[in-house]
């Protein structure tokens, strides 16, 4: 099974790396999981590759098994485990930028309320200022 590596995202995809994080234990027992495997979670890992082909953005992973169609299941398992895998941190991150803005956002609401309310406040001396230089 292969896997072909984002483009075209802004972000640098480092092959090697990524091929690393498919003989994961969290990959591999996401690819357990779709298989219906009773083995071991070692078990299941020593039977699995990966390579990257020069000049690709492809992670090739090659799963060994008694038979052809088990073989193909343990390849697209880890496949599909790895893509689930690498789905689930991309939307923690964005989950924790988009707290992180809600966040600031709450806060300069916050500081602009504080403002506005300061300067309409009768009886401020920002209250006089603006009084006094308003135009119609």
């Amino acid at each position: 099974m292969q896997v072909l590596a984002p483009q075209g995202d802004g972000s640098k995809v480092d092959l090697d790396t990524e091929a690393q994080i498919v003989p994961t234990e969290k990959v591999a027992t996401g690819a357990k999981e779709l298989m219906g495997s009773s083995e071991d979670i070692t078990s299941l890992l020593s039977h699995v590759t990966v390579t990257v082909p020069a000049n690709t953005a492809i992670l090739r992973i090659t799963y060994e098994a008694a038979t052809p169609a088990a073989a193909q299941l343990g390849s697209q398992s880890f496949a599909q485990a790895y893509i689930n895998y690498r789905q689930s941190v991309a939307q923690t991150a964005l989950n924790n930028m988009i707290s992180s803005l809600n966040d600031d956002l709450t806060r300069v609401q916050a500081a602009i309320k504080a403002t506005v309310a300061v300067r309409y406040t009768p009886g401020t001396p920002q209250y006089a200022s603006s009084s006094r230089t308003s135009t119609c």
